[in-house]
């Protein structure tokens, strides 16, 4: 095999890793944004043992997405996450990709577009 179809192996592979790398979307960090906390289930279903809530706002990794499925109203997967007691599954219809604006911060924000930090409950303690 000559020099430039090693070369043009080689990009091939490489942008082919490139490709699939970039499609992952797990794991990804996800928020409750439910008020009443989200359920941890030991299998994805409604049915499944109750093992935990996580509260709101709590921050949580999800790994891998499940069945879809209706609850409330809502369609949405299960997602599996790590939790308090190992590996459980909670309902994606009461996550969100960003922490909800009516969750106090505790160790600050900083909001990059207007450049305005701020410290939160830290900021009133060390006052």
């Amino acid at each position: 095999m000559d020099k430039y179809r090693i070369f043009s192996l080689f990009l091939a592979i490489m942008f082919w890793n490139a490709v699939s790398i970039s499609s992952q979307e797990f794991p990804k960090v996800m928020y409750v944004n439910s008020k009443e906390g989200l359920i941890q289930r030991k299998s994805p279903s409604l049915n499944g043992e109750r093992i935990g809530v996580f509260l709101h706002g709590e921050r949580i990794i999800v790994y891998e997405k499940g069945d879809n499925i209706t609850i409330d109203g809502i369609s949405n997967f299960w997602y599996r996450a790590h939790v308090y007691n190992g590996w459980g599954w909670v309902f994606g219809g009461y996550l969100s990709e960003e922490l909800p604006i009516d969750v106090e911060s505790i160790l600050g924000t900083w909001n990059t577009d207007q450049g305005i930090g701020y410290i939160g409950i830290l900021d009133q303690i060390i006052k």
